[in-house]
Order: structure tokens, then C-alpha cells, then sequence
């Protein structure tokens, strides 16, 4: 499983809900009926992606919810469509339903029937559902009436066919399936509905647990580096396994382009160069380059982090570090080795604008102590 991601959205947990597990069994049968908290239900089409249900933490999570799910399907005989289980099964010529799938006889359904299943005849269907990463524990539930077979990926997660007596209600059965059936991106799964009575339900949910998957939790924030003549920016990545750090600095010949931090001086294109500590840490320190009285990155610079583990790599936002001058010798604000008007109208020039340079009592502000502090050296000569 390679696809890592950057985020997830848990679910909220069920409440008013009991599961009790057969002993020696993967199936959870539940007796309290339908969930009563969750978050809004999302429409899921024929190919699920959890790409967009991630947010900084990681739990069980509901990539599909009851009665939101569409679904490829045929209406056949008992038994009927031998091998649609496999993975490689072509089933672009069937029909496209939306679950919950039955009829409108007797018993009162757990969620409104959308596609028409006859009685007395087997559904086949597939779902679609893409997975990154470092994903586990997933679960099916159904809500069956009469009996049930399901499928991950061509393997038999439910034993068999298991037969449901009475009205459907949800998580009659919930099935565990083994990480080694899953892949990372798309996984199939695969459902005989099978009815021999009047009345015919059939919907699912999946759940899923992303607490392996690869992902940013905080970004690195944007800053200065004219106080204290550094600057540490940190990250956060959360992962199974062993977690890699790589901080790059983009490259001012060619933006968008990324060249990796080594600890100690760096040199890039343009006379720029710095120095760096934690380069292969969650935390880089960006300081003055060894024996420089002024950093040469410029006035901005765009740093990132790429984060890597057996699942793959992703790189976190571009943190801005805006770098100011840091003058040995403010008064001398040209530093062209002379203090005369010209340095007024450079300081001024750099003032107006708000330039980090022109914080030369260096408070962290560019405002009127600045102005002062300026006069102060620049009529004494001095820096």
C-alpha cells in the first residue's frame, strides 16, 4: 500500500448502540438497531474516495453510511452470476443503483428504499472504494433481509452465506475484514443479496481505521529571521512506522522547484546562502551563513517539508521566512562603508514600505522607534 494522504474526518461515535461478538467469529451482531449521532451523511458514488473525509486524528471512521451509496448490480436467479466476486470482474454493462435496495412490502425499512429489488431472487452488486495508505481495521455493515454473502477484494470477509431471520435492521451483521485483503487505492467489494420470501432489503456501511496513514498534522508557520538572526520552524506528521524528515528550500531560479537542506552552509544560486541545523528533524533552524554579517537569501524565502514511511511521501504547505538585513551597522543603512544622506533615503525608502530592514532596534516592528533609533546612530556616526 503506497498512496498516502494528508487528512481525514471522524465520524461521531455511535451512541445507544451494543455489539455483541460471537466468540470464534468476525461477525458483530448488533441488537440496539440504528444509529442514533454521527456527523452529516455525504452522497458516495459508484467509486468512493476517502480522500476528503481526513482531518488531524485518526479513529474509526464511516467511509460509507447507510442509505448513501450507489452501487453497480444485476437482478439474477438464485445463484446466478457465478465469479462476480473477483476483482478483474467487467462489470461496466451492469446498471447503477442507489442503495437502500428492496420493495415497499411488510416490514418497515431502516432507510428509504431507492432501487427495486424484487423478491425471491439473488442481488449481485460491487462497490468501488478507494483506500490510502496505511488503512486497517475496516468493517462492512448490512442490513439484510433475507441472507447475505460479502467480498473484499475476492475474499470471503462474511464465511459463507449468513442467514438473517426477521426485519432488516442495520449492522445485523458487520464483518471484519483482514488487512492483507486490502490494497492501497481502489478496493472492490462484492454482495449476494439472496431473498426467498415477500419482503427484500439490502443496504451496507463501511468503516475504516486511518491511524496509520500517513499525514501532516501541523503545518510549519511562516516568520523573520531579523531578531535573533535565526528562525526554527517545526512540523507535525503523525504515520505507522518510522517517519523520515527532509526540509527543502525552493529554488529562486525556478519557482515551484525544491532543493533539499543539508545541515551547515547552504549555497544557492544568486549569492544566497545560509546556514541550517535539523535538517532531517521535525524542527529546521535557519541562521546567518558562517562569517556573513548579513543573511543573502534575499528579503523572502519559501520552505517545506516532505515526510516520508513505508507508505510513500507528501510535503507539507510552503512556510514564507521573510529574511531582513540584520545590519552590523545600521546607520550606515546603504552599507556602501560611508554614513551620509544617501542612507536617509535608503532607510526611508525601505521604512514606508514596512521592509523587515528597517527594524533596526531590531523590536520585531517597523514603526516610529525605528525612525528614532535611526537618527540617533546616523547624527553620531556611529553603528
Amino acid at each position: 500500500m503506497c498512496a498516502p494522504i494528508q487528512s481525514f474526518q471522524q465520524f461521531d461515535a455511535w451512541s445507544g448502540a451494543r455489539d455483541l461478538r460471537r466468540p470464534g467469529s468476525s461477525v458483530i451482531r448488533s441488537d440496539a438497531g440504528m444509529p442514533t449521532a454521527r456527523f452529516p451523511r455525504r452522497a458516495i458514488g459508484p467509486l468512493v474516495s476517502v480522500l476528503s473525509l481526513f482531518a488531524a486524528h485518526a479513529s474509526a471512521d464511516d467511509v460509507i453510511v447507510y442509505g448513501q451509496s450507489s452501487w453497480k448490480y444485476q437482478v439474477v436467479a438464485w445463484g446466478g452470476q457465478a465469479g462476480f466476486q473477483a476483482p478483474g470482474f467487467n462489470d461496466s454493462a451492469w446498471t447503477t443503483g442507489a442503495a437502500a435496495f428492496g420493495n415497499l412490502s411488510g416490514c418497515t425499512p431502516p432507510s428509504t428504499v431507492r432501487t427495486n429489488w424484487p423478491s425471491n431472487t439473488d442481488l449481485v452488486a460491487r462497490l468501488r472504494v478507494q483506500l490510502p495508505c496505511g488503512t486497517g481495521s475496516v468493517q462492512i455493515g448490512v442490513a439484510i433481509d433475507n441472507d447475505i454473502s460479502v467480498w473484499c477484494n475476492g475474499v470471503d470477509v462474511s464465511g459463507g452465506i449468513r442467514t438473517s431471520g426477521g426485519c432488516a435492521v442495520r449492522d445485523r451483521f458487520v464483518f471484519n475484514v483482514p488487512d492483507s485483503a486490502l490494497v492501497a487505492g481502489e478496493n472492490v467489494i462484492a454482495v449476494r443479496a439472496h431473498d426467498y420470501g415477500s419482503v427484500t432489503f439490502f443496504d451496507a456501511r463501511v468503516a475504516a481505521n486511518f491511524q496509520n496513514v500517513l499525514r501532516v498534522t501541523q503545518q510549519p508557520a511562516s516568520g523573520t529571521i531579523c531578531i535573533a538572526d535565526s528562525r526554527t520552524f517545526s512540523i507535525v506528521a503523525a504515520g505507522g512506522g518510522t517517519i523520515s524528515y527532509r526540509w527543502q528550500i525552493e529554488e529562486p531560479s525556478a519557482p515551484g522547484g525544491w532543493a533539499d537542506i543539508t545541515n551547515g552552509d547552504n549555497s544557492l544560486p544568486g549569492d544566497r546562502s545560509f546556514s541550517a541545523s535539523g535538517a532531517a528533524t521535525p524542527q529546521l533552524t535557519i541562521t546567518r551563513a558562517s562569517g556573513q554579517d548579513v543573511i543573502q537569501l534575499g528579503h523572502t524565502a519559501r520552505v517545506r517539508c516532505a515526510v516520508s514511511n513505508a507508505c510513500g511521501s507528501l510535503s507539507s504547505n510552503p512556510a514564507t521566512l521573510t529574511l531582513c538585513a540584520c545590519l552590523a551597522c545600521p546607520a550606515d543603512f546603504n552599507q556602501d562603508g560611508g554614513v551620509d544622506g544617501v542612507d536617509v533615503q535608503a532607510f526611508f525608502a525601505s521604512w514606508e514600505v514596512g521592509n523587515c530592514d528597517a527594524d533596526v532596534n531590531l523590536d520585531g516592528g517597523v514603526d516610529g522607534s525605528d525612525v528614532n533609533y535611526f537618527f540617533g546612530v546616523w547624527e553620531d556616526g556611529r553603528c
